[in-house]
Parts: C-alpha cells; structure tokens; sequence
C-alpha cells in the first residue's frame, strides 16, 4: 500500500489511500485510472440482483465463526488494499474468513456483491450502472477449483491489470487453493503474492487455542475425554472443515474421534451405506455428480433419461418422483448437502469427492455415459494417463476405452466439445486410435466436424472484457467468433492424429476445404504437415483475410511456429514487409507474448528457443530492432519483460538501442529492474545501460526495483554509480517506497549504503510514517534500531504513532509506545485514534487517550461510538478500561452510556464488565432500543453466568419484549437448554405466550430441540396449547418433520385431531410437507385418516398435490379413501393428473380410484392430464379405462384439449384409444 500524499487525515474516512502498486508503471495506472473516471454512473448494482439468501447462509455459518491470527491479517491487509487474496489448501477455512470479512464490511454499509467470473467483476466497475458507493466484490477460484483451468486463467489474465487499478472505494476479496499458487503459468500477483496471504503457511497456522475454540463452538454439547482432544489438536490438515462437520456427528455411525483421523474412510463408508439405508437420498447424492453439483425437482424433470438410469443404477422404483428424491436428500441438509436459493449442492469438496468414488468405482460406465461432461473431464482418467495423481479420480481399465470414446463422439459435435477437446484422455493414442475407428464406422460424422458451434466453454467471458495483453489457445479459438468447429479446436490444442486424419478424409470427400478458416488453427498448432494439406491458392485466399485482427502471421509469430513463417514469408502478401512496418512490429510483439502449454508443451527451453528463432526470422524481414510498436513499446523493452535473457542478447546482437526509452519514458532497465530479471538486468549493465535514467514520474531503475522487494536486483544496482536517494516527482525515496510495501530486507540494504532514513517527501511523510502507516511492524522495528525519528510528523501534523493507531496496527502502536512516542494532541485526531483504538483492541492506547482527557461528547458528534466498537469486536478489556476509569472519577459515563454499555455487555457474555456495571445501579429492567431487555439479550445469546448474574440482582424473569417475547421464549428458539433449565429454577412461567399466542413449547417443537421439549413437559408446559392460528405445539412439530418430537408429544397426551383456523390437522400438515414417517407415526395414534380441512381437503389429496409418494403409500395402506373429493369434487387421482406424478396415479388406480370421476365442471382426470401436456399419465388412465369421449360442461374432449396445446403425440395415443368420434 502506498500513502496518497495530498489527503489529510479526518477522523472517520480512511485517510491512506493507494497511489502506487507493485509492479506497475504509474503512467498506465493513471490511463486506466481516467478511463473507468470516464465512466457516468446513475445508479447502484444492489445486492438485490443476487437475492439476500447467499447472506443469510453467510450469516449462519459466521455464528460458528473464530477469529484467528489469520482472518485477523487478511482484515488488516483489506483495510489497505484493494485487492486480496486468501489461499490455503482445501478445507482450511478460506472461504469461512472471507465471508466473515465480508459481512462486517456489509454491516458497515459496504455493498457486497459475490459474483461467479472476475470478468463479472470489471463488467459491474465498467458499466454506467455502477454507483460511487463503497463495493466489494467476493470471488471464490478464479483460476479453478479442483485444479487449473486454462480458460478461468485466460479471463483473469485479461482483466488483473484493471483490477489493480480500482480506486479505494471498491475492494475485492478472492479465495484460491493453494496448489494453484504453485501452478508453472500462473504469472502476475498470483506469482508475486505481494497481496496473497496463505492462511495455513507457518505464520498463520491455526494454534492450539484457536483449534479448541473451533471445537467446541461447533460441539457445545459435545465431552471430549482428555485423550480425544490430544488427539484431534495434532489434526493439522482441513481443521476448521473437520469442526464444521463434527457438529453433525450424530449422523455418523463412527465416534468423533475416529471421523477425526479418517474423515476420508468415514464419508466414504457414510454414503456407502446410505445406498443401503436410503436409497433415495443416496440417488440424489449421485444426481449431484452427474449434474455437476446443482439439484433441483426441475433439474430431475429436466433430465430424465438420467434420472431414470439413476433410479435404476440405486435399485428404485421408476415411479419414484423427484420430489421424493429431493425429499430425502433434504434430511442431509447442512450435512451432505446444502441448499442455496431453490437448488441443492453438496456440502463441501470431500462429500463431493466421496460420491464420486463410491458411485464411480461400482458403476464406471454409467458415470462414463451420463455424467456432467466437465465432471468427466475432472474426475475420470485410465490407469496409464499422465495427469493421474488426485486420490478421488475414477481410475479405468481399457476395458473402457469404447465407453470414453462413445461419449466423446457424442459431446464432440454438441456445444461442449471443448470438455473433450481439453480432456487429458484425448492425448492418449488408444482413445483416439479408438474415436478414429468409431468416426470411420459412421463417416456421416466428418460433415459434422466443420460445423460452426457456439461452444458453452467461453459464454462465461464476454468477448468485450478481452484484450491484447494476454493471448493463449483458450482466447484464441473465439477470437474471430463464438461460434468455431470441433475441427478447429482440435487443430488448434495440437491434437494432431486426429486432426490429420479428419483433414485427409475431408480432403477425400471434397477435394477443396470448404472453411478454409481452419488454416489459422494450423497457423496456431505449427505442424508442417497439416500446413502441407492446404493448396497454394487456399493459402494466399487466407492470407489476405484475418482471425479477429491477427492475421496468418500474427498467428505463427504468435504461436513462436518458426517453421510455418519460413512458408508464409515467400507469399506476395508478405513478401515486401519493409513496407508494412506496423504489420511486422505487432507481429514482432506478439511473439514476445509468453504462451506455454502445459498439456501440449513439455520443454519451456524448446519454446524460448521457438521464440528466439522467430524474432531472429521478423528482424531479418525487415523488422527495425530500434522501431516503435502502436503501444509506445520498442522491441528490447518488450523483451526484457521476459525472463528469456537469450531474445535479449538476440535484439543487443542486432544493434537494439539499450538506453532506448519507449513514449512513457520507461528504459529497458527500468523494466527489467520492475520485473526482476536479474539476468536481463546484469546483461543491459554489460551493454552499457545508464543506471540513473528515469522515467516521465520521475522514477528510476533503482526505486522500481525497490517498489517490488527485487533484492537481487538491488544489490545490483547498487554496486553501479546510483544515486541512493533519488526521488521521484512526488518526492518519494527508494527507501521510502521499500518501506511502504514492507520490503524488510530491500530496506536493510539501502540503509547499509547510506540512505536517508529520515529524508521524507513533499507531503513530509517519512519513510517511518509509510511503513507504520502500512501496518509493516518488522520494517518499523528495522527503522527504530536504524535511529529512525519516531516523532517526524506530515504537513498535517499526523505523527507515524497516530497513522498506526488509526490504521488499527496494533504491533506498530505497541512498539513506538515502548520508545516512548506521544499523541498528537489535536481533539479531532484524538477522538479517531480513541475510536480506532478500541476498534482494534488496544487497552493501554485507551487508557492513555481517557486519561489524557478525550472528550466522550466529541466522538458522538464526530459519528463515532468506541464503547460500541469495542464491545462488538470482543474487546472485554477495553470496555473494563472504560468502567474502571468511571469509577475512579478520570471520565464521567452518563446513564445512556452506561445502559448502552450494559446492555452491549449482556449480548456479548463480558461477565465481568456486567457486574461491574451493575454495582452502578443501574436499571435492569430497562429495554434497548430493539425494545430487548438485558435478560432477553444474555438468553438469547446463551451466556448462561450473565443470565446467572442478572438473576442474582433481580432481573424480572418474565419480562417480555413489546411482541411479548419472554426470556424463555427466546432461550427455547434459540436452544439454550441450560438457560431454560435455570430460568424454570427462577420462576419463569412455563406457558408464557408473545403476542401470537406462541408458548415456549410450541417454540421449541417448531425448532426441533428435544431436551428442551422433555424439560418444559416435565415442568408444567400444556402441550395442547394453540396459538392465534390454532396450531399446537404438535402441529409445529409436524410441520417441521420433528419426528422425535412429535413422539415425544403424542406420548404425553397430544390431541392428534385439533386443527389450525382453516382446518388443517397435524396429519394433513405432515402429508402436505412428505413427512412420511410421521404421518405413519400419527395414524398409529389415533389420527383420522379422512379427516379434511374446511375445502374438504383429504390428507390423500393434499399428499397427491404436493406429489410425495411414500406419503400416498402409507395413507392407502391406512385406509385412506381414494375418491374421497374435494368442494370443488376433485379427487385424488384427479390432483396427481395435474401434477403429472406418474407413479401416484398407477398407485390410486390399483388402490380402487375411479378414472372417470369429474369435477363440478365435468373434467375428469384425463382432461387435465391432456392440459398440463402429461404423456406418461395420459397413457396409464387410458390403459386403466379412461373415456376419450366424456365431455366437460362446455361439450369439450380430452382430445380438443389436446389439439389446442399442439401434443401430436397424446393425440395420437387418444385417437388410438377413440371408439367412436365424430
């Protein structure tokens, strides 16, 4: 982070802005900087787009949420910087922080928009819809998940420049794995990590305190015996994941100590018994994989034919409906699964995984034939290919070669055929030996592979994000357009046996190629011999038109194919290139672009040699070695961007100008001290380049080099003739700038050559006050041991102490005050350094700051409230400084502040600050301004010692809130059963209702807590007590598939017939939401099988309308009566006919429905079953008896309906079951 030098400090904006980044030329980062100004904007992208449920789930996760040393050092990186990343190895927790973070900017009034493509990201900054208001973006694997992907990469190299251009009010937040870091193409800041904070590395590893904190959040009610917790806080890998699901250990047939040590074994054995124990919800796991990790009842309805194979495959009815399905998969939720919006997804990567496994390794053919395409090209290798190390992948025999093969052919002429044009297995000789057969057994194929595609690989990035800067195969391929041909991308990943064999059977068919576009997917690929096939003509024809704004030499040169520019040079296109100097310059300089594939390219020497060979080609063509591309950019300052020293010595060789500076002022060392090539740094000083050059910012090769911690470089430089101390326009030293970004030993060095440690710039802001500034505590330890003047203030008389304070740099602020540093005495800085103090917990900052007599008052007027700061973050000892200072008289807390502080002490567990407070006298009784008491608060957060305490000083125990919400009330909602115990010990009336009527029962059963429920029963609680809906506290349970509950009720004398206002029963409730086993479970107690709400709604036809099999199933076995019809005399078999549930009709026939009964319109089941355009339905009512001819009161016929929907294939089916029609 680099201090913007003309802001001065106010106390509530952040008054450290960013003007520098590393890495970057400041003329650039102004032009992109006025080219987003330039932008109107009118109106905010709201968090409306995305719906609030993301944030709600958020939410939820973040109640379990523990503060460590690393969520704390990605806060503190954000505060200062645009963009940062958290990485870590799966399971470590990175997402947890990041939408921990993300959460406390939105209650800060930030916009939060999570979004799915960095693309999305400078979309939303770009577009004139985009609002000035404070944004962040949150980005979850932007260069892939599992692993790398090429394309993901291709879109984030096309968009990293701008991002690190944004100004400070937008942020972004990404999360990457780990390994990816490590990944040979990853470039940029990726590669740099100057922004990157790796949350499981040594530093921020979690401890053994953060381990037990973890624990036992996520296991409140979990005993761990001694030698359990030695064992489980030596688990190091996927620690915070492995806490998350402890807390549903219940569900695992092994103890938490043994899902601790192999939680890979547990999943696996876990879901391997499910295909047993739950067939349905183990189907809806398999549907996740094939579905590629999105599920819904629609998504089932969508994809049958998968479906149906999946029921096959788990040994299920093919009747059984998708929302049985989806049913059962819900009894995992929050386990297995998760449910974002209307879709399912699974849980976590290792639950994924664990499916796959499980499923793959039974049926490999199956997951062969009807999995997601893209799961397939993750997830499937056979035994001998290259790629094959992940533990989770389907290993296959060649027993299955013909399987992958068929499916190949099938996804290569649809519009995913880039999956398997990037798919490892497609480099193995034996599959392409096997698709060559396949394509030669039906050659009504090679038609097919010409054919124009919109590929569903690159509709995720939009075309007008893309630029210049960054060229692959991935971009390449939909440069020109969308839409490209299978052939074309296989010519242009270098699969070349297959590429060769569809060109010569084309050639065969057609003699001429009829898209002749393909040659710059050989001009891409390089191979001689595809470049053979193509006649002179079909090549001078291409030469003349372009892929986008390259043309067949851009491509080659693109590409470094040295053998195929040899071919194009003799053209008459090319031929006199002196005389298209702009054509051979940006040729020139996209063969600097640096293009390395890992799954075509094994040796990165052979391409640097590709590449030197044809600059050596352009420049012996005419290309001028000291010319200008359109950019400004000369040919040495393109190269030395690259660590290939070879193409610089090449362009030195042919007489490049070294000192030759290109139309921004940058010279060839500047760039090359930025990037930190040594090699290409060394090899321009041998060649005489001039160390103190700068550029048009006043920026030498010395301080960019500084700017990036390049030591080496440094040390090079520093050995010349370099003047240490040169500034910049802004004044700014090299040693400024190392201290800003926190380059310890680039600072180290400078000051052993003598720079000037105090030597500060235009805005007298030294290089201690950047450093402190920038929260760089061990370059602040350097610079005091150095003799660093620790009181130099700026212009504004903002001192390095203060800037730490207000920054929130806690280690900083404690070593200045150890060397005795003082405080600003401005009233304005005091009150924001109080505030930022408290923010961050500093207790002996605060104390100094109230006693040197900071006015309360101020902070109020100046919209800052630090007793609220510090008792939201947890500062307990901050707040004790507050109320110890009161009662020793040194600061005067008035009733509100003290209320306030109280209250904030109760919702947060600060024991001792509450009895502190108390002794004061102050009125426990009182409500806060969400009209809470401080009973309510303490119960409804689940401090039982505050509860405890509050009690002791006389708390009113049934005082409720203004919707009569009592402490018990709150205590049973929240499952706080140690409270509800000690509040029943105090008198708390067990029944006590809110303005619903609600009781604590009725909570309680509506949540699902069972000691809960056990403990108010056996206290008094009346269990057939309804609210102002009529709905008993077993009505509730019923509702929300509380089986044991609902036992639990019923054995204590629960009224199974009492029904809510409209007359809906406890049964027709649980039919209504497919709780099956406790519809069974009321039936065995009594309940009314046939009894109906006030429309005569049967439990058999609510069950029927929300299409829940098993339900109907266990109401007819009851006894249930078939046609038993509605006021409106809809049956049941007529309410499956609209819903289309093909098995439920098969079961209501079999059990006796009439197939003829109409309703008071005269429709019949067959009508509506023609309306809703069901087929299967239609067919078995017709099979079981259906009339074709009756007609409805207005004289119309199944099949009329049928003709006016336009169902050729139901009209058809009725026709043929017409006796007579007229």
């Amino acid at each position: 982070m680099v201090i913007s030098e003309a802001v001065k400090l106010t106390p509530i904006a952040k008054p450290f802005l960013q003007d520098d980044k590393p890495n970057r030329n400041s003329h650039e980062h102004d032009r992109l900087i006025q080219s987003q100004e330039d932008v109107t904007c009118h109106s905010t992208y709201g968090e409306k787009e995305y719906g609030g449920d993301i944030f709600n789930l958020w939410q939820n996760e973040d109640d379990l949420f523990v503060q460590t040393r690393a969520s704390n050092a990605v806060e503190e990186m954000l505060n200062v910087q645009n963009l940062v990343i958290v990485a870590g190895h799966y399971g470590s927790g990175k997402t947890a922080i990041v939408q921990h973070i993300a959460l406390k900017y939105r209650k800060r009034d930030w916009t939060v928009k999570p979004v799915n493509a960095v693309a999305e990201i400078q979309l939303t900054y770009m577009s004139r819809y985009f609002s000035r208001k404070n944004i962040l973006f949150v980005l979850n694997d932007p260069i892939g998940k599992e692993s790398f992907d090429e394309a993901l990469y291709s879109s984030w190299k096309n968009c990293e420049e701008a991002l690190q251009c944004f100004e400070t009010n937008v942020k972004v937040l990404i999360t990457c794995r780990k390994s990816l870091l490590e990944n040979a193409k990853i470039q940029g800041i990726f590669k740099t990590r100057w922004n990157v904070i790796i949350i499981d590395d040594n530093e921020y590893r979690l401890n053994t305190d953060e381990k037990r904190q973890m624990l036992k959040i996520n296991n409140p009610n979990q005993a761990f015996s001694e030698k359990d917790m030695i064992e489980i806080l030596k688990i190091e890998t996927f620690f915070p994941l492995l806490c998350k699901l402890s807390a549903n250990d219940a569900k695992f047939s092994k103890g938490i100590s043994a899902f601790f040590r192999n939680l890979d074994e547990v999943l696996q054995k876990e879901i391997r018994n499910l295909s047993f124990s739950n067939k349905e919800a183990y189907c809806g796991l398999v549907c996740l994989v094939l579905l590629n990790d999105k599920l819904s009842s629609q998504d089932l309805v969508e994809h049958d034919k998968q479906f149906k194979e999946c029921l096959n495959r788990c040994n299920l009815s093919n009747f059984t409906s998708p929302e049985t399905i989806i049913g059962n998969l819900e009894l995992y939720k929050d386990f297995l699964i998760r449910k974002v919006d209307d879709a399912y997804h699974f849980y976590n990567v290792f639950v994924m995984e664990a499916t796959v496994v499980v499923f793959g390794t039974d049926y490999p053919e199956y997951v062969i034939a009807y999995a997601d395409i893209h799961a397939l090209q993750r997830r499937v290798r056979f035994e001998d290919c290259a790629d094959l190390t992940d533990s989770f992948t389907i290993t296959l025999s060649d027993n299955y070669i013909g399987n992958v093969a068929d499916r190949f052919i099938q996804e290569m002429f649809g519009n995913r055929f880039m999956e398997v044009v990037l798919h490892p297995c497609l480099r193995m000789a034996k599959v392409v030996h096997a698709l060559i057969k396949k394509v030669e057994e039906d050659r009504s194929k090679l038609a097919l592979m010409v054919k124009q595609i919109k590929t569903e690989r690159f509709i995720q990035e939009p075309w007008n994000v893309m630029n210049e800067k960054w060229l692959s195969r991935v971009t390449f391929v939909t440069r020109d357009s969308e839409n490209i041909s299978p052939l074309f991308a296989l010519i242009a990943f270098c699969h070349d046996e297959l590429s060769s064999f569809f060109l010569k059977e084309l050639k065969k068919a057609t003699k001429t190629f009829s898209d002749i576009d393909l040659l710059f997917a050989v001009c891409c690929n390089g191979s001689k011999n595809l470049f053979s096939m193509f006649s002179e003509k079909e090549i001078n024809n291409c030469a003349k038109r372009k892929w986008g704004s390259l043309n067949l030499m851009d491509i080659v040169c693109l590409f470094h194919n040295h053998e195929l520019l040899q071919d194009l040079l003799p053209l008459d296109v090319y031929r006199k290139l002196e005389n298209n100097k702009d054509s051979i310059m940006k040729s020139l300089e996209l063969a600097f672009e640096c293009n390395f594939d890992d799954n075509i390219h094994n040796d990165r020497q052979q391409v640097q040699s590709s590449r030197c060979k044809t600059i050596e080609l352009l420049l012996k063509n005419g290309c001028e070695v000291n010319g200008f591309a359109k950019n400004g950019e000369t040919p040495l300052c393109m190269a030395v961007k690259h660590v290939d020293d070879s193409t610089v010595r090449l362009l030195l060789d042919h007489g490049a100008e070294v000192n030759l500076c290109n139309s921004h002022g940058d010279s060839p060392l500047y760039i090359a001290c930025g990037n930190g090539h040594v090699s290409n740094v060394e090899l321009l000083l041998e060649n005489g380049a001039t160390v103190t050059v700068c550029n048009y910012n006043g920026v030498s090769p010395l301080y960019q080099a500084c700017n990036n911690g390049y030591d080496n470089v440094v040390k090079l430089l520093l050995q010349c003739d370099v003047e240490i101390d040169l500034c910049n326009q802004l004044g700014n030293t090299p040693l400024s700038v190392a201290c800003e970004n926190g380059h310890d030993r680039t600072v180290e060095l400078l000051l052993n050559h003598g720079a000037d440690i105090n030597l500060y710039n235009i805005n007298k802001v030294s290089p201690l006050f950047k450093a402190c500034a920038n929260g760089h505590a061990r370059t602040v330890e350097l610079l005091l041991q150095r003799g660093a003047d620790l009181n130099l203030c700026d212009q504004y008389g903002n001192s390095p102490f203060s800037v730490a304070i207000e920054n929130g740099h806690s280690k900083i602020v404690e070593l200045l005050r150890d060397q005795g540093t003082h405080i600003n005495p401005d009233n304005v800085n005091k009150v924001y350094a109080l505030f930022k103090a408290c923010e961050n917990g500093l207790a002996k900052i605060v104390q100094g700051l109230l006693q040197k007599g900071v006015d309360l008052k101020l902070c109020d007027e100046y919209g800052c409230n630090p007793l609220s700061i510090a008792c939201e973050n947890g500062h307990q000892d901050v707040v004790e400084i507050f109320v110890c200072l009161h009662n020793s008289g040194d600061i005067n807390l008035d009733n509100e502040q003290k209320a306030f502080l109280l209250s904030k002490s109760c919702e947060l567990g600060h024991k001792k600050t509450v009895q502190c407070l108390l002794n004061n006298g102050i009125n426990l009784d009182v409500y806060d301004d969400r009209e809470k008491t401080l009973l309510y608060k303490a119960c409804e957060n689940g401090h039982d010692s505050i509860v405890q305490v509050l009690l002791n000083y006389g708390a009113d125990v049934n005082l409720s809130n203004e919707n009569g919400n009592s402490p018990l009330s709150i205590a049973c909602e929240k499952a706080r059963e140690s409270i509800v115990k000690l509040l029943l010990q105090n008198k708390a009336d067990v029944n006590s209702c809110d303005t619903n009527k609600d009781s604590p029962l009725l909570r309680a059963c509506e949540y699902g807590y069972d000691s809960i429920v056990q403990y108010l029963l056996s206290s008094g609680a009346v269990v057939n007590f309804s609210n102002n809906e009529n709905e008993t506290p077993l009505f509730k349970a019923c509702e929300n598939g509380k089986d044991s509950i609902v036992e639990l009720l019923l054995k204590t004398g629960a009224d199974v017939s009492l029904c809510d206002t409209i007359g809906a029963s406890p049964l027709s409730i649980a039919c209504e939401k497919g709780h099956t086993s406790i519809a069974h479970l009321l039936l065995n107690n009594g309940a009314n099988v046939n009894l109906c709400d006030e429309k005569k709604n049967s439990p058999l036809n609510i069950a029927c309308n929300n299409k829940h099999y098993s339900t109907v199933s266990v109401l007819i076995v009851k006894g249930a009566d078939v046609n038993l019809c509605n006021t409106d005399k809809i049956s049941p078999l007529y309410t499956a006919c609209v819903k289309g549930c093909c098995n439920i009709v098969h079961l209501l026939l079999e059990s006796g429905a009439k197939v003829n009964v109409c309703d008071i319109n005269g429709v019949t089941p067959l009508h509506v079953a023609c309306e809703y355009k069901h087929y299967d339905t239609v067919n078995v009512l017709l099979e079981n008896g259906a009339d074709v001819n009756i007609c409805d009161k207005n004289g119309i016929k199944a099949i009329d309906i049928a003709r006016e929907k336009g169902q050729f294939n139901i009209i058809e089916l009725l026709e043929n079951n017409t006796v007579e029609y007229k």
